[in-house]
């Protein structure tokens, strides 16, 4: 095929792109599905699906991850089809890497709304020097900063129900209301199946029966202690996510 063809608009590859399209509209793509495809390609008379643009070739794979990502949750046979796709498209990992993110990301969302829930490691520093309470496991760590304030302010977040389905991104509409909050430091918060913790210059520990409200933001958590708001702000929005979800667990 000449190089004009590509990039000048091919009308029956572009046929076959929409074809490829619809069949992993809906995040899969199973052996009979590409039997079909490669008789649709040859009554076309155009080249594989693996010959076309890096970028065409990303958004078709992109429409599969769409689909996936739709459903709030990527379970071992849904990852299992989106790698058949990506091997379909020739796409390496490096092409995709960003989605490659966006889906381990939601895979740990999965487990962690699924359980087991996950268990930190005796050997992570942060746990270095802390006393956990008898029959207490700590599930998650990250690095946060930590803020105090009287009032939660204008923002009120998305709130994290015990028991409810957290869905990916609920937060992201609200920016966690730092400016008129009293910084407390910056350490590791660390989320356990009876406490709250945040470990910086000094351990501050609240129950997590203590917290009327649990309020997710883009980039944090506000925790509402009725006459405490305290603030976990995260360097990764991400975070905010798998925190959330594992909380609907906890708190139940």
């Amino acid at each position: 095929m000449a190089l004009k063809d590509w990039f000048g608009g091919d009308k029956k590859k572009a046929e076959f792109r929409d074809k490829v399209k619809e069949a992993v509209s809906d995040g899969k793509l199973t052996p009979e599905r590409i039997a079909e495809l490669e008789a649709v390609r040859k009554e076309l008379d155009t080249s594989e699906a693996a010959d076309d643009r890096t970028q065409i070739r990303r958004e078709v794979f992109n429409t599969a991850v769409g689909a996936v990502k739709a459903g709030g949750k990527l379970t071992p046979e849904q990852a299992a089809e989106l790698a058949r796709v990506q091997k379909y498209l020739a796409l390496r990992d490096d092409q995709v890497d960003k989605t490659r993110m966006d889906l381990a990301h939601l895979r740990k969302m999965t487990d962690a709304r699924q359980g087991p829930l996950p268990t930190v490691s005796a050997e992570n520093s942060a746990m270095r020097g802390l006393a956990l309470e008898p029959g207490e496991i700590a599930h998650y760590c990250v690095v946060a900063n930590f803020m105090s304030a009287d009032e939660a302010g204008p923002a009120p977040g998305q709130p994290v129900v015990a028991g409810a389905t957290y869905r990916p991104g609920s937060g992201r509409g609200h920016a966690l209301p730092a400016k008129t909050a009293t910084p407390m430091g910056e350490g590791a918060f660390i989320l356990s199946n009876k406490r709250f913790i945040l470990k910086g210059g000094r351990t501050i520990s609240y129950p997590l029966k203590q917290a009327a409200e649990v309020f997710a933001y883009r980039d944090g958590l506000r925790l509402n202690f009725k006459k405490k708001q305290v603030m976990v702000q995260f360097r990764d929005e991400n975070i905010v996510d798998v925190a959330a979800t594992m909380l609907t667990r906890l708190l139940a």
